[in-house]
This record gives C-alpha cells, structure tokens and sequence, in this order.
C-alpha cells in the first residue's frame, strides 16, 4: 500500500509539472503573440502616417506653389499696370484717369483681400486634414487595442477554464483514492 501511495504521489508531481510546463508554454505564446501583434500595429500606422503625410505634403506644396504662381502673376500684372497708370499720368491728369487710379485701387484691394481669403482657406484645409490624420491614428489604435484586450480576456478565460477543469479532475481523483483506502 504505501509503495502504491508513492507512486501516486510521485504521478501527481509529474502532473503538477507538466501542468506548469504547458502554462508556461501558454505564457511564452502568448508573449510572442503579443510581442508579434504590436510589432504590425507599429508597422502599420507608420506606414499609414508616411503615406497620408507624404499626400499632405504634396497637396501642400502644390497649393503653395500655384499660390507662388498666382502671387507672382499678380504682382507682374500689378507693376506692369502701375507703370502704365504712372505714364499716363505724366501726360495726362483728366478725370478718367483719377476714376482708373481708383478702380485699380479698388481691384488692388479686391486681389490682396481675395490672396487673404485663399490663404486662411489652405490653413483651415490644412488643419482639418491634420485633424483628420490624427482621428484616422486614433481609430486605428483603438482597434487594435481592443482586439488585443479581446485576445487576452479569451487566453484568461481558457487558461481559467482549464485550472478548473484540472482542480475538478484532482478532487475526483482524491475522492476516488479516499474510497479505496476505506474499502
């Protein structure tokens, strides 16, 4: 009888070790899942940060050059009609001309308010794609934050579900021994 109890005890040890191997096998698993899986989220939303910084920048640069463009063709338009106010001037001072020094005057206006305009209107149009950048970042993040806390409730509740399991095979076990020894 007592070599009979030594065995058992010495098969619920070798139970008891390989449960503790299979949990820290369970363990390493899911570290390098873990490990694995923020490693792609990482890579991921870097690549989605260059490709939409990269589209930012180029509809920047190409705002600010026609920009560029508009504001070069506009002060060649404006010297080049200043110049042709100044020599009629010189030859003529009649009320035509007051009334197109006027006129230009107001256009000028016009032109500097309408370059205002369109300049606030890139800076809202850039500040909105920003924004819209960093709610897409957030979205993303979000997601892969609750897949990951969804995998790692699913793991507890298996590795929970089979401690229990585990516990109920023991005491069945122990309960079985027990009657044998009164019999």
């Amino acid at each position: 009888l007592s070599a009979m109890a030594r065995l058992d005890l010495n098969g619920d040890d070798v139970e008891k070790r390989k449960h503790d191997k299979e949990i820290e096998d369970a363990n390493r698993k899911q570290e390098k899942l873990s490990e694995s899986f923020l490693r792609d989220v990482e890579a991921s939303t870097r690549r989605q940060e260059h490709i939409e910084e990269k589209k930012r920048r180029a509809r920047a640069l190409s705002h600010d050059r026609d920009l560029k463009l508009a504001s070069v063709k506009m002060k060649s338009t404006m010297e080049d009609e200043r110049n042709e106010y100044n020599s009629k001037q010189m030859r003529l001072r009649s009320e035509e001309e007051q009334l197109y020094k006027s006129l230009f005057e107001n256009n000028l206006k016009v032109q500097k308010e309408r370059i205002r305009e369109v300049r606030s209107e890139t800076k809202e149009e850039r500040q909105r794609l920003q924004n819209k950048v960093l709610e897409k970042q957030r979205q993303i993040e979000k997601h892969y934050i609750d897949q990951y806390q969804m995998m790692a409730e699913a793991m507890m509740q298996e590795h929970r579900d089979k401690h229990i399991s585990e516990y109920a095979q023991k005491k069945e076990l122990r309960k079985l021994q027990k009657e044998i020894k009164e019999k």
